[in-house]
């Protein structure tokens, strides 16, 4: 997966996921709140004692699912920073080895010095045969080892990107339940109702939500797990032999 777009761009995305989530978090939080306060077992229990009980059974099953969100989120926040430094680092093997090192291929059989076109005898044909073919090829491959760190690392971020992103959508949705039990939960007027309704709702969103994410995070496993792979690209030496540069010129 070749990075795509500005590096700004891209974090951007992760900055607005974690805003996001963020925001939807502690209106999770302050709604809870006023949910709790509304459903006291001291103002229920006029509703009577069976009534009271289930009320407040499913304000614990919001408490629960409010509880969740905070420690995901929590558990979230400090990777952002390295998911960040990942981004920059996968640009910069484009920005600062592929492209700079793959513009020299093309340059390598071009002559600096025209009469250079006719050096003879075997020093000569070595040279065009041997040497110009070695570099070249050691310039390619040092490129081509540049895209798939580059696509390591960004598929990487991509993955953490993608969990916030979802993540973030099932927070905001969540929390708009919790918004609308806190409205009906003003007014004992259909509250067992409400906060039953609520806490179905938010406890299979929540169900729902683990297992998207947790299919994200297998996906994450997987893309590090490729790092057999990147050992196996750096391990090879073919066009590198000793894991040093072909000589241009042997003495």
């Amino acid at each position: 997966m070749a990075p795509t777009g500005t590096v700004d761009q891209i974090q951007g995305s992760l900055n607005d996921a974690f805003d996001s989530a963020r925001e939807a978090v502690d209106k999770i939080v302050a709604k809870f709140q006023e949910i709790e306060d509304d459903t006291g077992w001291e103002r229920v229990i006029i509703l009577g004692p069976v009534a009271a009980k289930t009320i407040r059974d499913k304000v614990d099953d919001l408490k629960a699912a409010k509880e969740k969100f905070v420690e995901m989120f929590d558990d979230a926040l400090p990777h952002k920073l390295p998911v960040l430094s990942l981004m920059v680092q996968s640009f910069a093997w484009i920005d600062n080895v592929k492209t700079p090192i793959s513009n020299l291929s093309p340059q390598v059989s071009t002559w600096r010095d025209e009469n250079l076109a006719y050096w003879s005898g075997g020093a000569g044909l070595s040279y065009r045969t041997n040497k110009v073919v070695a570099q070249k090829n050691a310039i390619d491959d040092v490129a081509a080892k540049a895209e798939s760190i580059s696509d390591w690392l960004f598929t990487i971020a991509q993955r953490n990107v993608e969990y916030m992103v979802e993540f973030a959508d099932w927070a905001a949705k969540v929390a708009g339940n919790y918004v609308q039990c806190a409205i009906e939960a003003g007014s004992l007027i259909g509250v067992l109702e409400a906060v039953s309704t609520a806490a179905d709702v938010v406890g299979d969103a929540v169900t729902q939500m683990i297992e998207q994410l947790t299919n994200t995070v297998e996906r994450f496993v997987e893309a590090v797990g490729d790092d057999r792979q990147i050992h196996s690209v750096m391990g090879d030496h073919t066009n590198l032999p000793g894991g040093r540069w072909p000589q241009a010129v042997t003495d």
